[in-house]
């Protein structure tokens, strides 16, 4: 366990929970839209701060994050915050990450899928009309 620095009331460990000294509990930790989890803690001179959870616990423990770098979770869990769960890589690395691209593939096939039945559909009906009967008036 550490204390945070600039945050001398709140010790977090290496698994991402945070006790505050203030409290003498563990703080709820809230988790945004994005599947992230976010914690608010004030600072030496009392002013309010919001952290993602992960990039603390990586910043803690080994450091400020390098400009163009991102924390990625190895196992894709967003609320693992382990830091033997976290690793430092480049944006594009962590857009190509595990299973995004095979997330990303399935949709792009069923896209293309459902893109050549409407052009079946369209195909069919053309053939059909210009195979009709004119109509008479």
């Amino acid at each position: 366990m550490k204390t945070i620095t600039n945050f001398t009331r709140y010790i977090i460990d290496k698994d991402g929970d945070i006790y505050s000294t203030i409290s003498n509990k563990f703080l709820k930790l809230s988790v945004m839209p994005s599947g992230y989890q976010k914690v608010t803690l004030r600072n030496d001179e009392e002013e309010a701060a919001t952290f993602l959870v992960h990039r603390l616990v990586w910043e803690v423990f080994n450091g400020p994050i390098p400009e163009g770098m991102t924390v990625n979770h190895k196992d894709e869990n967003k609320l693992n915050n382990s830091l033997s769960n976290l690793e430092l890589m480049t944006m594009a690395e962590n857009a190509n990450y595990g299973s995004r691209n095979e997330r990303i593939s399935k949709s792009l096939k069923k896209y293309h899928a459902q893109k050549r039945l409407a052009l079946q559909i369209l195909t069919d009906l053309t053939q059909l009309l210009d195979s009709a009967e004119p109509l008479e008036n």
